[in-house]
């Protein structure tokens, strides 16, 4: 696990130590508890949170049911994306599963810094990319593939940290499925 700010930002690229000492200086250093909320509706996302210890969920509300699009544990860009990209109110919550910690940057602040240091667009960079992936493995595994399906793919292509600490009731949401069918599915999956 990275702690280090210097650490996170070389995991997204080159940076000189002159580089991460420069965005050192916008880093805030942050502490979330257990189900507190990093975004909510209504609101323009401003920051992205590297996240350093936790677990955190995004998700919307359709039909008053919550929907899990993303699982995130440490190491991941936390952003209400769209939000963040257009400068509009978010539909998206971000909540943490279990206490959180990490570095909050200001997109203010990132923007300035990516005109004189590459090292921060490379990080803007891939976390687009990140994001996307992550987005797109969750649609076309909800598209395609069956309940047992899903959760095989699931436990062997999410992170340990998201597979080993998300509640059931979050894991069957991110799947697209009822908590019953997930029931199912690991019952089967432990047979095998």
């Amino acid at each position: 696990m990275m702690n280090n700010l210097g650490d996170i930002v070389k995991s997204f690229g080159a940076a000189s130590n002159a580089d991460i000492s420069e965005i050192a200086k916008i880093a805030q250093y942050k502490k979330y508890e257990k189900n507190e909320y990093l975004f909510t509706p209504n609101e323009i996302c401003r920051h992205i949170f590297f996240m350093t210890k936790g677990l955190v969920r995004c998700f919307y509300l359709y039909d008053d049911k919550e929907v899990n699009l993303r699982l995130l544990c440490e190491n991941s860009a936390v952003i209400a994306y769209s939000s963040y990209i257009q400068q509009v109110k978010t539909e998206e919550f971000v909540q943490t599963i279990e206490p959180s910690e990490g570095y909050l940057f200001s997109r203010d602040q990132l923007e300035h810094l990516s005109k004189t240091i590459p090292a921060v667009n490379q990080l803007k960079l891939l976390t687009a990319e990140r994001h996307y992936l992550s987005m797109e493995r969750r649609l076309l595994t909800i598209q395609y593939k069956t309940a047992d399906e899903r959760l095989r793919y699931f436990m062997s292509e999410m992170e340990p940290g998201i597979v080993n600490r998300t509640p059931a009731i979050h894991i069957a949401s991110y799947l697209g499925m009822p908590p019953e069918s997930l029931s199912r599915a690991k019952r089967k999956l432990n047979k095998c």
